[in-house]
């Protein structure tokens, strides 16, 4: 997988060079035959620059990042092309349990997520065992209220645990808001048991 990521960051060059299939072969046995090189970028990337949603400053810097590295690998032919790109950009982020016990919660927003009033939203919270049963809600049932999915991610070895509880991720938000709700909580898709909150892409 490290020589794989070094590969794929070389592409463009590669393409542009028209190099033989010798040449693309003599890379490849480079590439095998050293794997810091792969791992020395990829960790450069994630501990330096961090997370870099497209758009945003940090993705600029990882742009910079990325040419200072392919060139000090000794790629010619190294560029950024510049275009435009909307983006989503997190803002501050709290909410808290009012009653009965009130209590902070760890919570992130989703990607994509429309942000709440500047006074935020204190409403009712109406609990779902699942998405399946936030889609059977009749249409209008959460108006101003706050629509909550409370399954979680089951540990599997075959993935099967994620293919059930993304859906809270990618479309109970949406579902939630065409019932009329002014806001979902749901499960962080993941099976750790700390009070981190994970976060995603909802669409």
């Amino acid at each position: 997988m490290k020589r794989l990521i070094l590969l794929a960051a070389a592409l463009p060059s590669l393409a542009a060079a028209q190099l033989s299939d010798a040449d693309i072969a003599a890379m490849r046995d480079d590439a095998f035959a050293d794997d810091e090189i792969a791992w020395q970028v990829t960790e450069g990337l994630t501990t330096e620059i961090g997370p870099r949603l497209g758009g945003t400053e940090a993705e600029a810097r990882a742009r910079a990042w990325a040419v200072q590295a392919l060139t000090g690998l000794g790629f010619s032919d190294v560029r950024i092309e510049t275009y435009r790109m909307p983006t989503w950009v997190r803002g501050a982020e709290s909410a808290h349990i009012v009653a009965p016990f009130p209590q902070a919660m760890a919570v992130t927003a989703l990607g994509r997520s429309a942000a709440t009033p500047a006074e935020g939203i204190t409403a009712e919270i109406v609990p779902f065992a699942s998405v399946a049963d936030l889609r059977a809600a009749e249409p209008g049932s959460l108006a101003g209220k706050i629509a909550y999915v409370t399954h979680h991610m089951e540990r599997t070895q075959d993935g099967s645990g994620y293919g059930f509880a993304g859906p809270a991720r990618w479309f109970a938000p949406s579902l939630a808001a065409e019932r009329g709700a002014a806001a979902i909580v749901i499960r962080s898709v993941g099976t750790d048991n700390h009070r981190n909150p994970h976060t995603g892409g909802t669409s």
